[in-house]
Order: structure tokens, then C-alpha cells, then sequence
């Protein structure tokens, strides 16, 4: 048994908020990354957020 699986059994198993099935217990917080322009979403924004969510891995908080 490695050592995650040890101290955080359910860290990769699934779980239900409401009717939606999330895939692990993995959150991303929201994090200023100075990526917008003037409070505008950017190409390089999108680009960030994008590969942070390929794969499900995580869920991504921003507000």
C-alpha cells in the first residue's frame, strides 16, 4: 500500500455532490495567477485553467 493510499484512503475514490459524480477528492483553490488583463479573461487564462482540468483530475475553484 503506498503511502497516500495509506494515510488518505479515500483521496482517489469517487464521491457525489448532489447528482454529480466527482472522480477523486482532489480540489484546486482559487489562485491569483495575473494571467487576465483589466479584469478580462485572456487566451493565456483559459490556456491555464484548461491543462489544470484535462484528465478530471481536480476540481477548479475560481471566483
Amino acid at each position: 500500500m503506498s503511502n497516500t493510499n495509506k494515510y488518505y484512503p479515500k483521496l482517489f475514490s469517487p464521491f457525489h455532490i448532489g447528482h454529480l459524480q466527482i472522480k477523486n477528492r482532489i480540489v484546486m483553490p482559487p489562485l491569483a495567477t495575473n494571467l487576465g488583463q483589466d479584469g478580462f479573461v485572456t487566451d493565456e487564462l483559459l490556456d491555464y485553467f484548461a491543462a489544470r482540468a484535462k484528465g478530471g483530475r481536480r476540481i477548479n475553484l475560481h471566483w
